[in-house]
């Protein structure tokens, strides 16, 4: 028969061999919330489109904003109790008509139904002025980030970062804006913004936030070899877990250093899609892929509606505004012939100047076969240009012709030469030009000022020599095709 002083100690001494247990265990995992972790891996789902450029609705009645509403639930309907984040590579408003005609606002109404939360800056978010952007800022609801654009006092111009907790879990999302900003947008309309390199803004954001997130993801509106110089320049610590990449248009999923970079096709045409599992402190990528959009929308989604509802609302105002049939055409036209076509009205509108030329980066959509309507010319030349006539020297103009591949009339390049009228360019002669704000302000690395060169700012929109030429031929019952031989013949173009 045992005392009960005996008792008493063989208690302590499984209570202490129970505990000692539990210590062992608990240092093994870290601690205890690990533990259960790890008995339930959590899933995270990141949904990812970039150069939306407006395309909500195309111009054939694809419903691309209902179709991608429609596919994202249904990912979220199959993820589970899984955390979905739904993010954007930017450049969002200014493209297909329906976005443009309303300076981007029917976009901004569509990314907060389908419940967009994160965006980087893109080079055209300013093309409709900073007041523009806020507006479009505010009634998305998304969260724009740039890390590298500052202001001339050299402030933050955006926040730099956005943590986002689901399910106990951290993200810091960072964004990165293109270096070439004042390059590639309407330097007019970036008033005192400016970008800094890109790899001493990531990584001043990424030390700046250690501790607070348990992983990071650039947003990067920039090529994919402009981003990995800058994550590759990284100490091994501060690279980001993944990179989504736009601005390129290209459509790839590539690993580097054990991140993914990857960018969805322009156009609202696909999507990007990351899976990433969380297990205790560790986070691991489970699957990465680019997702095709479906021809149309199932119809099943009751959510739909409201998308519809938002579309169609401005569907109604842009045929009011823009839905006037200008010509007819036999085929889809090809982009090479209606960058042409563009140059030659605009000569045509201004007869006394010797050329006019664009930049291809223009023309931004398709010209299908069938009525061509003057939201369709919107579409395909969605900025907001006017035009400018530019007297230039001809070693300035053959530079900037050089440029402009066939978006030139007026003058004809031969092997390395161009000609005007049959004879050479002459270098020190000064000649005229039509071209529009967005090159005259030096965009896409244009120069048309300088020494010996005048310019003066016209007060008529890029696009009207167009409407009205093909308005005109198509009152008088020719084919698209047709207007487009008359006009090349008169410039000696075929």
């Amino acid at each position: 028969m045992r005392s009960g002083g005996g008792e008493a100690r063989e208690k302590k001494h499984l209570v202490a061999l129970v505990f000692g247990l539990f210590l062992a265990l608990f240092a093994a995992c870290g601690n205890l919330s690990d533990l259960v972790t790890e008995e339930k891996p959590q899933k995270i789902l990141l949904l990812y489109t970039n150069d939306e450029h407006g395309h909500i609705l195309e111009g054939d009645g694809r419903e691309k904003a209902v179709i991608l509403d429609e596919m994202w639930r249904e990912e979220e309907r199959s993820c589970g109790d899984c955390a979905v984040i739904k993010i954007s590579g930017g450049d969002n408003y200014t493209g297909s008509a329906i976005s443009s005609v309303f300076k981007g606002r029917s976009t901004a109404e569509v990314m907060r139904a389908i419940g967009y939360e994160i965006a980087a800056v893109g080079n055209h978010e300013f093309d409709y002025g900073m007041s523009e952007f806020e507006e479009n800022r505010r009634v998305s609801k998304v969260t724009y980030l740039s890390a590298n654009i500052i202001t001339a006092k050299g402030q933050p111009a955006f926040p730099a970062s956005e943590i986002v907790e689901r399910n106990g879990a951290r993200i810091a999302f960072i964004g990165v804006t293109t270096e070439e900003l004042r390059q590639v947008a309407f330097a007019a309309n970036l008033k005192d913004l400016r970008t800094v390199v890109a790899l001493n803004a990531v990584q001043r954001e990424v030390r700046r936030i250690k501790g607070q997130a348990d992983i990071v993801v650039a947003i990067a509106h920039q090529s994919f070899e402009s981003s990995r110089e800058w994550f590759a320049a990284l100490a091994s610590e501060d690279r980001p877990f993944l990179v989504f990449n736009a601005h390129t248009h290209e459509e790839y999923v590539r690993e580097m250093d054990g991140a993914y970079f990857l960018q969805a096709k322009k156009y609202l045409e696909k999507y990007a899609r990351v899976e990433i599992v969380r297990k205790g402190r560790r986070f691991s990528v489970t699957d990465a892929r680019i997702v095709t959009l479906r021809p149309s929308s199932s119809g099943n989604d009751p959510h739909s509606a409201e998308i519809r509802d938002i579309v169609g609302r401005y569907r109604v105002k842009m045929d009011r505004l823009a839905g006037a049939t200008l010509i007819t055409a036999a085929a889809a036209v090809p982009t090479d012939r209606f960058m042409r076509l563009y140059a030659c009205a605009v000569l045509d509108a201004f007869p006394h100047a010797d050329v006019a030329l664009s930049n291809p980066g223009a023309f931004r959509d398709d010209i299908r076969a069938g009525p061509i309507k003057v939201s369709d010319i919107i579409s395909m030349l969605p900025f907001e240009n006017r035009l400018v006539v530019s007297a230039i020297p001809g070693k300035d103009l053959i530079y900037n012709l050089n440029l402009s591949e066939n978006a030139v009339c007026g003058m004809e390049k031969q092997g390395d030469q161009w000609y005007h009228k049959g004879t050479p360019l002459d270098p020190s002669q000064r000649y005229t030009a039509v071209i529009h704000e967005y090159i005259f302000a030096g965009g896409d690395y244009y120069k048309f000022t300088g020494d010996n060169t005048q310019n003066r700012l016209t007060g008529t929109v890029w696009r009207v020599p167009l409407i009205k030429y093909l308005s005109a031929a198509g009152k008088e019952d020719l084919s698209f095709e047709a207007a487009y031989d008359n006009l090349m013949k008169k410039y000696e173009r075929r």
